[in-house]
């Protein structure tokens, strides 16, 4: 079995490798929020039901129901 060579874009150097990591993840979103007003939040990162229904609600009036998977 051969192995073929990898492509490698002329653009990939110019792309940031995604957070890796839950704690990465949220450390992106938080200088989202800082550095241009983005307010990007995982419900499972609010504590009470209430939040995490307002912040459910608020998606759903902007964007939409989700479809379940």
């Amino acid at each position: 079995m051969s192995m073929q060579p990898s492509l490698q874009s002329s653009l990939s150097r110019h792309v940031a490798s995604g957070p890796k990591t839950p704690a990465e993840i949220r450390a992106e979103c938080s200088r989202a929020w800082h550095r241009d007003g983005l307010i990007v939040i995982n419900p499972e990162w609010l504590s009470s039901w209430p939040d995490r229904t307002q912040a459910r609600l608020l998606a759903e009036n902007l964007f939409g129901k989700r479809k379940e998977s």
